[in-house]
């Protein structure tokens, strides 16, 4: 027996089960009534859970009256892997700079502050949301601010990928504390800058 065969003359709900014909069914009733939808959700298979766009098109005749609906699925199980494991990892990262003890930024090619963790905020006495209103230059002491501008020159143009220094840092109220910098390249693949840790 083909494939398609195990289809023909078989009602909706016999095709995709109860469950997935009452999600469907709202969707259903909109392209019956002349309007295309579309919906994403998991369906049962004999290959196991696998997650379907679902489209379904009126089929109208020249006077505008739906004789049907054409029904169209596309596997984007894979798709959707994908995106949960960079959802999980994105969540794995935020976790581990968030509660990381090392003060710790990724910081844009305008030298501004994308995103601080806690350990950095209280390094230099200021929230979240005040650090990432700033740029770099506006945490370094002066003495250190030549070197520091040079360094992000060679990352930028990609004439190196890190560099680290102890460098004295002007905490929010105006106190001087040292730290060690370290300074990675985040790059695409192309190799263009895209910002630093």
């Amino acid at each position: 027996e083909k494939p398609s065969e195990t289809i023909i003359c078989k009602q909706i709900r016999e095709i995709i089960g109860e469950d997935n014909y009452k999600f469907a069914l709202p969707y259903i009733k909109d392209a019956l009534s002349g309007k295309a939808t579309s919906y994403e959700n998991l369906f049962m298979t004999s290959l196991g859970r696998l997650c379907f766009k679902v489209n379904y098109v009126p089929d109208m005749d020249k006077s505008g009256i739906v004789k049907g609906i054409f029904v169209l699925h596309a596997d984007i199980t894979e798709r959707k892997q994908a995106e949960e494991a960079l959802r999980e990892s994105q969540t794995s990262f935020r976790r581990i700079f968030n509660q990381s003890p090392i003060g710790a930024a990724i910081v844009t090619q305008n030298n501004r502050f994308a995103l601080v963790n806690e350990a950095l905020c209280r390094m230099m006495g200021y929230s979240e949301k005040e650090l990432t209103l700033l740029t770099f230059s506006d945490i370094t002491h002066p003495d250190h601010l030549a070197t520091d501008t040079e360094q992000v020159k060679r990352l930028v143009s990609g004439e190196i990928d890190e560099y680290a220094t102890d460098k004295r840092y002007i905490r929010k109220g105006g106190g001087v504390i040292w730290g060690r910098l370290s300074v990675r390249a985040i790059r695409d693949e192309t190799g263009r800058l895209l910002y630093s840790l």
